[in-house]
């Protein structure tokens, strides 16, 4: 058996200055070296930058107290009053340009404008319910357009009394009842025509509030139900007959929920009683009686139990003396 013989060469002293070491070992200690100086950069890079962080607070601090030491004093201190908040005026806003802004009318002029309304329905030959206006014929259009050669003959025709009508008397069916020479607005009232109406007549020389209520009337409030015409015949008949029986279901709810809040109904009671949904557009006619209509989606019970409440309110009207 062969052991080998260490001698004093083979041993190397890493401590001993005087000894070469190992190139490992220089190795790795350069590592740590380097280890240890790139946690010190770190760590001062990153005081560096919490050190100037502070110095722009401060800056930012400084300057905020130089403005307001420039305001006057009475600007310094919050006032203890709530702030007033401007009230809009209503009177620029225009969601269309021939909308009328009734701020920027005279407080007297609502008669006057209904009865413009009126004399203009008359006109244009709208004299029933739900009335839509209908588009000219194209042969009307060229007709009328091959009696003028520009816009200031329609204006001379249209200011004169004199001259053979462009459309015969006999086929003027509206306004047929109407005097000669009324055929301005100004002289059917003047006529007493619309003397029910309680109309201010000195608005009727007031020629541009007239043509601005006008231009509301037929260009904006009138175009809508035509517009909805032009898409679906009888539309806007449906929308005004919805809109109604909206309207007399809601005042029933009212009355009857009214009812049942004053005699104590139960909650659950009430619950009904409150949806507007829940009852018809029953309304009490003449001889003392109501017309029901049955909803689709109310059941038997449900029918039955608004004829009762009703029963009860005709009872109770009747105790009173009202009917």
């Amino acid at each position: 058996m062969n052991f080998h013989r260490f001698s004093t060469h083979d041993y190397v002293d890493p401590d001993d200055p005087l000894t070469e070491p190992h190139p490992d070992v220089v190795i790795e200690q350069q590592n740590r070296q380097i280890s240890i100086l790139q946690q010190q950069l770190q760590q001062s890079q990153t005081a560096y930058h919490d050190i100037l962080e502070k110095i722009k607070s401060l800056e930012v601090d400084k300057q905020k107290k130089a403005s307001q030491s420039q305001l006057p004093p009475s600007k310094l201190y919050k006032s203890s009053k709530l702030p007033v908040k401007k009230k809009s005026d209503n009177r620029l806003h225009k969601s269309n340009p021939y909308q009328l802004i009734i701020a920027n009318t005279p407080p007297d002029f609502q008669y006057t404008k209904d009865f413009f309304y009126i004399h203009i329905k008359v006109l244009w030959d709208m004299v029933h319910e739900h009335s839509v206006p209908i588009s000219s014929k194209i042969s009307t259009l060229k007709e009328f357009s091959n009696c003028f050669k520009n816009t200031e003959e329609i204006k001379e025709m249209a200011e004169s009394d004199t001259g053979v009508p462009l459309i015969p008397q006999s086929e003027v069916l509206t306004l047929k009842g109407v005097e000669p020479g009324q055929k301005k607005v100004g002289r059917v009232s003047i006529g007493g025509a619309y003397e029910h109406m309680n109309i201010n007549l000195r608005h009727l020389n007031d020629i541009k509030l007239l043509h601005d209520t006008y231009n509301h009337y037929v260009h904006y409030y009138m175009a809508q139900p035509f517009k909805k015409e032009m898409k679906e015949a009888g539309k806007h008949r449906k929308d005004q007959e919805k809109g109604a029986i909206q309207l007399s279901r809601k005042r029933l709810r009212d009355i009857r929920y009214k009812f049942g809040v004053a005699n104590n109904f139960p909650k659950r009671y009430l619950e009904v009683l409150s949806k507007q949904d829940a009852h018809s557009d029953d309304e009490y006619i003449s001889k003392n009686t109501y017309k029901i209509k049955k909803l689709v989606f109310r059941s038997d019970n449900a029918n039955q139990f608004m004829q009762r409440v009703d029963e009860e309110i005709e009872k109770a009207e009747r105790i009173k003396g009202k009917r």
